[in-house]
């Protein structure tokens, strides 16, 4: 075999942390041999997407044609759904693709990147990527996030202050309050990223809310993400957006993007995503219920989680081969989660909160596995 092309390769571009994705539809299969499935490794919405979404990918026509580059209906769209322009919507394959073409365009060697840590790996990969400095700020012992050590790292100056809200892998959510107070240590040459994957659960949380008027509100510029991966059910096709502070900077993130990014089944299928209310309503509401009941059961058995704000708990582990030992064990019992890192030698469990079923399934393998 002949030698590794590393010299291909920018500097940046090696040696990057490893994102690990969930397990493939396949793969869970063979790993089954037959048994019933709980997947709850990647935060899917396991209830489904709205009726709607199939009767509008069915009804689609001109495949053989090349899609609205600009996504122009779906921004239209959005722009009447949260009242803004839609000159500053992005839309995009995934939020993660709007992260992806927003630190690609931002960053230049040295920047510093400043986040909670754990946090969303991406941000930490593409900061890497683009040969910038990622800067964590650790939770505390109480597995809680702290105000005044993210506003004393936000003040030193970052290109980009990162903030997944709430956070994944952990659950963890600032209240507005809490933002304004980051927010009002933050440089105003400073881009601010809120990424609000989880919103739609999130909002129906006492002390969450949206961020949008407290980034109008701060003065400084900013890019918000969110995503028709999770409440919306659409992870298989691919669509998030970003709602950015000024239309000028959705031109020249563009600028370095792909022309024809979003197929156009995927664009009617958000379209008509979004004008189910109802559909996206009920499942949150039944995602929320369950989560209620998981996490007492797991409170019953003593075991340590993170406030939960998204579609899914994290189990805490003083040992990270723990994490990982607890990963496997319950993937013997068809039963797929994800082990993460969290600080030092710690490690979580990143569990899905699915349908009733799923969640049993979880937890009678957890018991047995005790």
């Amino acid at each position: 075999m002949t030698e590794a092309p590393t010299h291909l390769v920018r500097e940046s571009f090696q040696n990057l942390p490893s994102y690990k994705a969930g397990v493939s539809p396949g793969l869970l299969k063979a790993l089954a041999s037959g048994k019933p499935v709980a997947r709850l490794g990647s935060n899917e919405n396991l209830y489904g997407t709205s009726p709607r979404v199939y009767e509008a990918i069915h009804s689609a026509s001109d495949v053989n044609l090349y899609p609205d580059g600009g996504s122009t209906a779906l921004r239209e769209a959005l722009a009447a759904h949260l009242r803004v322009d839609a000159d500053r919507i992005l839309v995009s394959t995934g939020s993660e693709n709007v992260l992806r073409a927003v630190f690609q365009s931002v960053l230049n060697p040295g920047d510093r990147v400043v986040s909670v840590q754990p946090t969303f790996l991406l941000a930490e990969i593409l900061s890497q990527a683009s040969g910038a400095v990622h800067v964590g700020v650790p939770y505390e012992d109480d597995l809680e996030f702290r105000v005044e050590a993210l506003a004393g790292a936000a003040e030193k100056d970052p290109k980009i202050l990162y903030i997944a809200n709430p956070n994944n892998p952990t659950g963890s959510a600032f209240s507005p309050d809490q933002l304004r107070t980051v927010l009002s240590r933050t440089p105003p040459e400073t881009l601010v990223v809120l990424d609000e994957a989880y919103f739609e659960y999130a909002v129906h949380h006492e002390g969450f809310d949206s961020s949008l008027p407290v980034l109008e509100a701060c003065g400084l510029p900013y890019v918000v993400l969110r995503t028709f991966s999770k409440a919306y059910g659409l992870a298989g096709l691919r669509v998030g957006y970003g709602i950015f502070y000024h239309p000028e900077l959705v031109s020249l993130v563009l600028a370095g993007n792909t022309v024809f990014d979003v197929a156009a089944i995927s664009q009617v299928a958000a379209l008509a995503a979004l004008d189910d209310q109802v559909h996206l309503n009920q499942t949150v509401a039944a995602t929320l219920a369950e989560k209620k009941r998981v996490l007492a059961a797991l409170d019953a058995a003593g075991q340590r989680t993170f406030p939960a704000f998204g579609n899914f708990v994290s189990l805490w582990f003083s040992d990270r081969e723990d994490a990982l030992d607890l990963e496997r064990a319950l993937s013997e019992h068809a039963v797929f989660v994800k082990a993460l890192p969290a600080r030092s030698r710690e490690g979580l469990v990143r569990v899905t909160v699915g349908r009733p079923e799923d969640n049993d399934r979880f937890l009678e393998a957890l018991g047995r596995l005790r």
